[in-house]
C-alpha cells in the first residue's frame, strides 16, 4: 500500500485534474444549464426530484409523500426515489435543471479519484493508477446509465470507494465506518440494482480473501458494515423495507447476452437506443473500454498479484450472460430474497467496468516496465494515458449530445394543487405546473383508488351531503388541516389515494371507492368523523420513519466522534 507521505507532491493536484474530466464529460448539458432532459427515463427521475425540492423549500417537509405522482404514493419509502440522498442538496441548492447536472459531474468526479485512490492502494504507480482512473472514470457504463436518465445508477461512481474502504478494513476496523456511509449512500440514492450490485461485488471479494487468507475476518468486515449502513441509512432504509415487505414487486423478466456480445458491448460505440434483437435499449448492454484495453486484459493474466479481480470479472461475466447460462450464476441470484425480484441481468456488467480498469492498470504499469529509456517509457506512459482519457471524454460527449434539449418552468410557489389526468408522456408536463399526475410512469406497486376529481375542483369534501360543512383546507404533502362544523357524523374525503400508513387526529382512516384492477389494495383517502367544530388533521408519518430517524440522529454523532477520535490518535 502506498502511503500519502510517499506519493508525489504532484499528485495533490489530482482532483482538479479529476474534476476537470467530469465537467468535460458533461459539457453539453452544463451548457444546456437552464434545459431539462426528456428522452427515456429522464422525466420520471427529474419529477420526483422536483417533488423532493418542493417538499423541502415550499413546505419545509421531509419529503415522505408524493402528492404529485400517480395521484398519490410514497416518496421515501420508493425505492427508486432519490430525496434521501446527499447529492440531493445540489437540485435543491441550484434548481432541478442545473442540481441535476452537477450530481452527475458529482458521481463522475468519484468514479475518477475513487479510482486513482483505489488503484494506489492496490500498489500501482502514478501512471498505472492514472491509467486505470480515466478507463472507468471515462468508462461507457456509468456514461450510458446516466445519459439515459438512470440517475439512481450514478453511486456506482462510489464503488471504488466501497472497495478501498473494504480493503483498509481488513487491517483496521474502524474503515466500515465510512464503508457503511457510503453503503447508506448508495441505498439513499435509490435503485433497485445499484444496491444489490454493489452486495454482490462486496460478497465476492469477501470469499476471495476469505480463502486466499484462511480468516473469516472479511465477512466480520462486511457485517459490521452492513450495521454501520442500517444504523446510518435506517431513516431511508426502514421505510424502504417496509414497503417492500408490504407491497412487493413481482418481477419474472430475464435475459441473455452471448460471450461474443458482452465482447462487442465493451467496444461498440453505442448510445442510448434500441439494440436490434434484444428486449432493451443498449444502454442496459454497453459498458464501453478503451480501444487500448484488448492486450493489456490478456497480459493481465500473467500478473499473478492481481488474479483475484477476474474472479470478480467472471463472477460478473456469468451474471450478465443471464438466462443464457441455465441454473448459472443469474438463476442462482434469482433464488435469493430481494433478488428474485429484480430484472435485467446486463446491468451487472459493471462489474466488469471496474475490475477490467484495474486489471488494465497493473498490465500496462508492468508493460511500461520492460522500457529500459525513461524518456521512452514516460512518453509511452503519457500517450497512452492521454489517448483512453480522449476516448472516454468523447464518448461521454456522444452519449449526453441532445439529452437536455426541453425548456420547462416550474410552478411558482402557492400554485393551487390539483388532479390532472394524462398518460406518462404528459407526468413531467404536470408536475412542473405544479398539478397532480394521475397518468404516471411507475413501477412500484401502487394503492391507487380508481377515480380521481380531475381538474380544479375541491381537494376536501364531504362524501355526506346536510351534515356540515368544510370551512379551510389548509393542504402539504405530508399534512392536511381541514377546518369542519358538522351537525352529524360524517366523512370526509381526500382527493388522492390512500395508503395504510396516513392518520388522522379525529375519528378513524378509511378508504373510500373501488380501486385499479391491477393494484393489490387501494382506494380513496378518507375519513369518518364525529360531529363537532374542529379542525381535522390528515397527517402522514410512518413509523418506520420516526423509528428510522431516531437511530440515524443517534448513530451519526457517534459514527463522526470514533472516527475522529481515531484521526487525533494517529497524529499523536
Amino acid at each position: 500500500m502506498n502511503s500519502p507521505e510517499a506519493r508525489r507532491p504532484a499528485e495533490r493536484w489530482l482532483p482538479l485534474l479529476f474534476l476537470a474530466c467530469a465537467l468535460i464529460g458533461i459539457a453539453e448539458p452544463l451548457s444546456a444549464r437552464d434545459l431539462y432532459g426528456w428522452q427515456y427515463d429522464w422525466r420520471y427521475f427529474q419529477s420526483w426530484i422536483e417533488v423532493g425540492r418542493r417538499s423541502y423549500l415550499w413546505f419545509h417537509q421531509f419529503p415522505l409523500w408524493n402528492p404529485y405522482g400517480c395521484g398519490g404514493e410514497v416518496l421515501l419509502a420508493n425505492p427508486q426515489s432519490e430525496v434521501a440522498s446527499p447529492a440531493m442538496i445540489l437540485p435543491i441548492i441550484f434548481g432541478g435543471a442545473l442540481g441535476v447536472k452537477l450530481m452527475l459531474a458529482l458521481y463522475l468526479f468519484c468514479a475518477y479519484d475513487g479510482m486513482y485512490r483505489l488503484a494506489r492502494d492496490y500498489g500501482l504507480t502514478l501512471k498505472g493508477a492514472l491509467f486505470s482512473s480515466v478507463l472507468f472514470g471515462g468508462g461507457g457504463w456509468l456514461a450510458l446509465h446516466m445519459a439515459s436518465g438512470h440517475t439512481t445508477f450514478a453511486p456506482a461512481g462510489l464503488f471504488p470507494y466501497v472497495i478501498l474502504c473494504y480493503r483498509r478494513a481488513r487491517t483496521e476496523l474502524i474503515w466500515t465506518l465510512p464503508l457503511g456511509a457510503l453503503a447508506a449512500w448508495i441505498v439513499a440514492e435509490g435503485g433497485t440494482s445499484t444496491p444489490a450490485i454493489a452486495a454482490v461485488l462486496l460478497g465476492t471479494l469477501a470469499i476471495t480473501d476469505a480463502i486466499a487468507g484462511k480468516s473469516a475476518r472479511p465477512f466480520m468486515v462486511l457485517a459490521v458494515g452492513g450495521v454501520a449502513a442500517l444504523l446510518l441509512g435506517a431513516f431511508r432504509i426502514l421505510p424502504a423495507f417496509e414497503f417492500a415487505v408490504d407491497h412487493p414487486r413481482h418481477a419474472w423478466e430475464t435475459d441473455s447476452v452471448s460471450i461474443i456480445e458482452m465482447i462487442r458491448n465493451a467496444y461498440w460505440w453505442r448510445g442510448v437506443e434500441q439494440t436490434p434483437g434484444k428486449r432493451y435499449w443498449f444502454h442496459e448492454y454497453g459498458y464501453r473500454l478503451s480501444y487500448l484495453t484488448p492486450p493489456l486484459i490478456l497480459w493481465s493474466l500473467t500478473l499473478k498479484r492481481f488474479r483475484h479481480l477476474w474472479i470478480v470479472v467472471l463472477v460478473g461475466a456469468g451474471i450478465v450472460a443471464g438466462s443464457a447460462i441455465p441454473h448459472g450464476p443469474w438463476w442462482l441470484l434469482k433464488h435469493l430474497p430481494i433478488y428474485r425480484d429484480l430484472r435485467v441481468p446486463s446491468r451487472y456488467a459493471l462489474l466488469l467496468a471496474l475490475s477490467l480498469p484495474l486489471l488494465c492498470g497493473a498490465a500496462f504499469e508492468d508493460l511500461l516496465a520492460r522500457i529500459s529509456k525513461p524518456k521512452l517509457m514516460s512518453l509511452v506512459g503519457f500517450l497512452a494515458i492521454t489517448i483512453a482519457l480522449g476516448e472516454g471524454l468523447a464518448f461521454d460527449n456522444y452519449c449526453f449530445h441532445g439529452m437536455f434539449s426541453v425548456q420547462k418552468t416550474s410552478a411558482a410557489e402557492g400554485t393551487p394543487f390539483y388532479q390532472v389526468r394524462g398518460t406518462w408522456r404528459e407526468m413531467f408536463d404536470n408536475v412542473m405546473a405544479g398539478h397532480g399526475a394521475i397518468g404516471c410512469d411507475e413501477e412500484a406497486p401502487l394503492q391507487r383508488a380508481l377515480t380521481l376529481d380531475e381538474g380544479n375542483v375541491p381537494q376536501v369534501k364531504l362524501l355526506e351531503t346536510g351534515g356540515g360543512q368544510i370551512q379551510k383546507v389548509i393542504w402539504t404533502p405530508n399534512r392536511i388541516d381541514v377546518d369542519v362544523a358538522l351537525t352529524s357524523a360524517a366523512t370526509v374525503v381526500v382527493n388522492q389515494n390512500w395508503n395504510e400508513h396516513w392518520k388522522v387526529n379525529a375519528g378513524q382512516i378509511a378508504k373510500i371507492g373501488p380501486k385499479v384492477a391491477m393494484d393489490h389494495d387501494g382506494g380513496k383517502l378518507a375519513a369518518t368523523v364525529p360531529v363537532g367544530n374542529y379542525r381535522l388533521t390528515f397527517t402522514y408519518r410512518p413509523r418506520s420513519f420516526v423509528i428510522g430517524s431516531t437511530v440515524s440522529l443517534m448513530a451519526m454523532p457517534l459514527f463522526i466522534g470514533l472516527w475522529i477520535r481515531r484521526r487525533r490518535l494517529l497524529t499523536r
